[in-house]
């Protein structure tokens, strides 16, 4: 009878005591033996207690024919002032060999029902770049002003984006 492996399971993303992750998104770098995990931090279990983005990356084994993942650390850059990063949705560019991480910032402590109820956006279209293999990001670039004026909220993600 032939033998079969399966890969280890590994929790990415484990709440903690004061804290835990949520909207996770998923990155594979093509032609490399890499996984990148994206997820919001939040410090409570509503929306307008997300805090940051989060990464996880994963580097294959052969030998052992699983994934190793580095530490949680955060994504610094992809925030803008007096708001709270969510919804990342990432896309590889296979053209440039760049990640476009787009995410949303929302103002600090508004909720979505606040925001439909008034019809005013307070949420902000963003996204950062890497060129490394989500080593180092770019500082944000905000795009809403240009294309989202009269939205009163939307998201990007959870999840993953496509390359057409």
């Amino acid at each position: 009878m032939a033998s079969s492996t399966s890969p280890n399971m590994t929790p990415l993303f484990k709440k903690e005591d004061n804290f835990g992750y949520r909207i996770p998104a998923l990155l594979h770098i093509p032609d490399t033996d890499v996984l990148l995990a994206i997820s919001e931090k939040r410090l409570g279990p509503h929306d307008e207690n997300a805090d940051t983005l989060m990464l996880r990356k994963g580097t294959y084994n052969k030998s052992s024919k699983n994934f190793e993942w580095d530490d949680v650390t955060c994504i610094e850059s992809a925030r803008l002032k007096d708001h709270r990063s969510m919804n990342p949705c990432p896309v590889y560019d296979k053209e440039k060999g760049k990640i476009f991480l787009f995410f949303i910032a929302v103002k600090e402590k508004e909720t979505e029902q606040h925001q439909i109820q008034s019809g005013r956006n307070v949420t902000r279209l963003c996204f950062v770049t890497s060129v490394d293999k989500g080593k180092k990001w770019s500082s944000p670039t905000e795009l809403t002003d240009n294309h989202f004026n009269d939205w009163a909220t939307f998201a990007v993600g959870p999840g993953h984006g496509i390359q057409l």
